[in-house]
């Protein structure tokens, strides 16, 4: 039971059992404008130096989207460079409601 234990502790410490982040690389205007349920803005230009706050696990998924697919690109390309191991860019502000739907309802 002991052994159990150890390894359930250590997938919940690993990225196994991590929530998956949904960040929306949207202008804050933008996101105010209207965003999906869920999802956290931290603007492109900002993600380098609030994502340490958001996923202290390099190995945490995180899924990105905007508007269009390109700004979210560039956040995943930093988050790349800075480390983090499972970075999605999951594409356009309605390419993300349609992938949500489809994902993160399975996993409650």
């Amino acid at each position: 039971m002991k052994h159990i234990l150890q390894i359930l502790s250590l997938l919940i410490a690993t990225s196994a059992w991590s929530d998956p982040l949904v960040i929306d690389v949207r202008t804050v205007k933008e996101y105010k404008a209207g965003h999906h349920d869920g999802t956290i803005n931290v603007p492109h230009k900002e993600i380098a130096t609030a994502i340490a706050t958001l996923a202290d696990n390099k190995d945490q998924p995180i899924y990105l989207h905007c508007r269009s697919g390109n700004r979210s690109g560039v956040a995943k390309k930093t988050l790349d460079a800075l480390g983090y191991s499972q970075v999605v860019n999951i594409g356009s502000y309605k390419d993300a409601g349609k992938w949500m739907a489809e994902n993160l309802e399975q996993q409650e």
